[in-house]
């Protein structure tokens, strides 16, 4: 089980130049960053119990995109 608040932060490389960096939790926009550092802080205990899916959008300049997601438990 997670509680507290957690950091996330991701490391993109592309070919091109990054435009935006998207953090989802159970597939709701939570944050976009412009610009490194690609980090948004999640409080864990505002959570509701269960499995929950976190996923990172990134989109590069020619709107390529990539994308990773991890679940966990709160």
């Amino acid at each position: 089980m997670v509680s507290g608040a957690s950091l996330i932060r991701v490391d993109v490389r592309a070919r091109f130049a990054i435009k935006e960096v998207g953090f989802y939790l159970d597939e709701a926009l939570l944050s976009s960053r412009a610009q490194y550092p690609y980090e948004y802080l999640l409080n864990m205990d505002g959570l509701s119990p269960g499995t929950h899916t976190l996923s990172v959008a990134a989109h590069d300049q020619y709107d390529n995109t990539g994308t990773a997601q991890i679940s966990f438990t709160r």
